[in-house]
């Protein structure tokens, strides 16, 4: 299950327009603070205030994307494309949670897959970090590793509060694996492997991060969890991201993922059949 959160928030009114949120397998594989009923009540989890300050309003704590690691502003965004196709399902929505910056995101469910594009347009440059949480332990795919940053990425929005920033380096498509299998079945009737493995294109000039942040976690009652965390930087007037998540049970199905002529992507599966992916094939698609 995947929702898009564009419109106006039912619960905290936390700065998160067009957060995207994942459960999967009878857990929550991510959430964001304010979409979700991801309160300070439970278990006692981390005692370190730089990740407790994570569950509160603040941008870098949802599934989003910040611009000159400022918090959004209070928008409310506009559903572009809503298809409720049983074996491919879309939505797409923009807002405008910047002065002069306008965010795009399509989000769609099928064979299993969630793929999410991202397009943000301004005609003066900013800096740009698709932000991403999920529970779980964090490895870095084959040929990817990470170096550790000693200053952060900025002193305002939370960036000052986050731990184990680590520059990532590698070739091709960012790959990275979110390991649930430890994580407590209190409220799930599902155990064994779990994972959520992570597919990004990259970004001409982009530069990739990850770290630990902190969210209330409903699978273990801890608040907070420490949760690792991925920053994908990108500096100028536009930006586009394209992303695969998927939540596995054994081995991944995907076997590439590749930029689309025109924009957007392809995802082959491990059987060979492909998947295309853009914007505009989405919005011209859904229902009138």
């Amino acid at each position: 299950m995947v929702t898009l959160d564009y419109g106006r928030n039912p619960v905290h009114g936390a700065l998160d327009r067009n957060q995207i949120a994942l459960c999967a397998f009878g857990r929550v594989f991510t959430q964001g603070p304010g979409s979700s009923y991801n309160l300070s009540a439970g278990a006692k989890g981390s005692d370190d205030k730089r990740l407790r300050a994570f569950c509160g309003h603040d941008s870098l704590g949802q599934n989003v994307v910040v611009a000159d690691a400022r918090d959004q502003l209070p928008a409310v965004g506009t559903l572009l494309a809503w298809n409720p196709r049983e074996d491919y399902q879309v939505a797409v929505s923009r807002a405008a949670a910047y002065p002069g910056v306008s965010h795009t995101r399509g989000v769609a469910l099928t064979e299993g897959l969630v793929l999410v594009l991202d397009r943000i347009e301004s005609e003066e440059d900013h800096t740009y970090d698709f932000v991403y949480h999920n529970f779980g332990k964090l490895t870095p795919g084959e040929g990817w590793g990470g170096t550790p940053e000693e200053r952060p990425l900025a002193q305002t929005a939370l960036y000052d509060k986050v731990v184990d920033l680590k520059r990532l380096a590698g070739t091709g498509p960012v790959q990275l694996t979110w390991d649930l299998s430890d994580e407590s079945a209190a409220r799930s009737k599902t155990n064994g492997p779990m994972a959520l493995v992570l597919r990004q294109l990259p970004v001409p000039g982009g530069e990739l991060y990850t770290c630990l942040t902190g969210l209330n976690n409903p699978n273990t009652h801890e608040c907070p969890s420490a949760v690792p965390s991925l920053l994908h930087r990108v500096k100028g007037k536009s930006a586009e991201f394209a992303t695969v998540l998927e939540p596995c049970r054994g081995a991944s199905r995907v076997q590439s993922v590749a930029p689309r002529p025109g924009g957007g992507m392809v995802v082959t599966l491990s059987d060979g059949r492909r998947i295309e992916a853009s914007l505009e094939q989405w919005i011209a698609s859904a229902p009138k």
